[in-house]
């Protein structure tokens, strides 16, 4: 996470619309989303260091929710 440059972006896919992904959008900004299968389960947040989006992946990818719960989560609407 620390390489990527500002408009890179990672996805990490488990299933079908089951993924987590992130996009670099400043030196200072990711937002990062997951999506739980259905449009009605995508949320997003910002997060400001490379460090977050790697606990985040890794625990999402992992099942262990508490490296990225913590974050203020939004619906995103399709």
């Amino acid at each position: 996470m620390p390489a990527m440059r500002v408009e890179d972006f990672v996805i990490a896919e488990t299933g079908e619309n089951v993924y987590i992904q992130t996009k670099r959008v400043a030196d200072d900004e990711y937002l990062l989303e997951y999506r739980d299968g259905s449009p009605d389960r995508h949320f997003g947040t910002t997060v400001s260091t490379a460090e977050q989006v790697a606990a985040a992946v890794r625990g999402w990818l992992t099942g262990d929710d508490s490296s990225y719960r913590g974050h203020h989560w939004e619906r995103i609407e399709f």
